[in-house]
């Protein structure tokens, strides 16, 4: 009777340690919503807000959009930009020209 009785003891204080493991693991992991930095780690996220930075200084910033409207036989067209707060009137041609341009 001593051995069943400590073989269950030793199997709940196993279980409690296994509960209490799990419990520090769980608490380690952030869910992915509740994550800062646009669900990047630190590190990296300001890697790429350095760098966007460095690349508005230029004196051709590279600007990413939506087109609202665009007239093909003109070769203008309103271009809203990827934050959604101002809005660019494009040539076609102006494009073209851009040093950063690359076809995929």
């Amino acid at each position: 009777k001593t051995f069943a009785a400590g073989a269950g003891l030793l199997q709940a204080e196993g279980r409690a340690q296994l509960h209490s493991v799990a419990r520090a693991a769980a608490a380690s992991t952030i869910h992915p919503s509740a994550k800062k930095y646009e669900g990047l780690p630190k590190r990296k996220y300001l890697e790429r807000l350095r760098h966007r930075r460095w690349a508005a200084q230029s004196k051709y910033p590279r600007i990413f959009g939506y087109v609202e409207k665009w007239d093909d036989a003109k070769g203008e067209g309103m271009i809203m930009d990827q934050e959604k707060t101002q809005k660019y009137f494009v040539i076609r041609d102006e494009i073209g020209r851009g040093y950063h341009k690359h076809k995929t």
